[in-house]
Protein backbone atom coordinates (compact mmCIF):
# COMPACT_ATOMS: atom_id res chain seq x y z
CA UNK A 1 0.00 0.00 0.00
CA UNK A 2 1.42 3.54 -0.77
CA UNK A 3 0.04 6.80 -0.71
CA UNK A 4 0.81 10.01 -1.95
CA UNK A 5 2.36 12.61 0.41
CA UNK A 6 1.91 15.95 -1.34
CA UNK A 7 4.00 18.23 0.64
CA UNK A 8 7.41 16.29 -0.62
CA UNK A 9 5.58 14.84 -3.77
CA UNK A 10 6.41 11.53 -3.08
CA UNK A 11 5.22 7.94 -2.58
CA UNK A 12 5.23 7.09 0.99
CA UNK A 13 6.25 3.38 0.75
CA UNK A 14 6.22 3.11 4.84
CA UNK A 15 4.29 1.01 6.88
CA UNK A 16 1.39 3.22 7.46
CA UNK A 17 2.92 6.41 6.90
CA UNK A 18 5.50 5.23 10.09
CA UNK A 19 8.69 6.81 10.92
CA UNK A 20 12.23 5.47 11.55
CA UNK A 21 12.40 4.98 15.64
CA UNK A 22 16.31 4.59 15.53
CA UNK A 23 17.23 8.11 14.49
CA UNK A 24 15.76 9.90 17.36
CA UNK A 25 17.10 6.87 19.83
CA UNK A 26 20.64 7.90 18.72
CA UNK A 27 20.26 11.54 18.65
CA UNK A 28 19.19 10.39 22.51
CA UNK A 29 22.36 8.56 23.44
CA UNK A 30 24.17 11.00 21.75
CA UNK A 31 22.98 13.53 24.42
CA UNK A 32 23.02 11.55 27.04
CA UNK A 33 26.10 9.83 26.69
CA UNK A 34 28.24 13.01 27.18
CA UNK A 35 28.11 15.35 30.30
CA UNK A 36 27.23 18.67 29.67
CA UNK A 37 30.66 20.32 30.42
CA UNK A 38 31.89 18.02 27.10
CA UNK A 39 29.21 19.41 25.47
CA UNK A 40 30.19 23.17 26.22
CA UNK A 41 33.80 21.78 24.99
CA UNK A 42 32.78 20.51 21.76
CA UNK A 43 30.75 23.80 21.12
CA UNK A 44 33.39 26.26 21.95
CA UNK A 45 35.66 23.68 19.49
CA UNK A 46 33.38 24.04 16.85
CA UNK A 47 32.84 27.90 17.02
CA UNK A 48 36.84 28.03 17.36
CA UNK A 49 37.07 25.68 13.93
CA UNK A 50 34.32 28.26 12.29
CA UNK A 51 35.86 31.34 13.01
CA UNK A 52 38.92 30.00 11.60
CA UNK A 53 37.71 28.95 8.03
CA UNK A 54 36.04 32.23 8.03
CA UNK A 55 39.09 33.74 8.22
CA UNK A 56 40.96 31.90 6.27
CA UNK A 57 38.06 32.16 3.22
CA UNK A 58 38.38 35.91 3.95
CA UNK A 59 41.89 35.60 3.50
CA UNK A 60 41.58 33.91 0.23
CA UNK A 61 39.09 36.43 -1.45
CA UNK A 62 35.80 34.19 -0.47
CA UNK A 63 33.24 35.97 1.36
CA UNK A 64 32.51 33.72 3.92
CA UNK A 65 30.63 34.48 7.46
CA UNK A 66 29.35 33.01 10.29
CA UNK A 67 25.56 33.80 11.49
Amino acid sequence: MTSRVEYIDSLDLTISGSRNGLTPLLMWYAVKSVSFEEHQNRIKLCLEIASQATNVLNELGVPAWRN
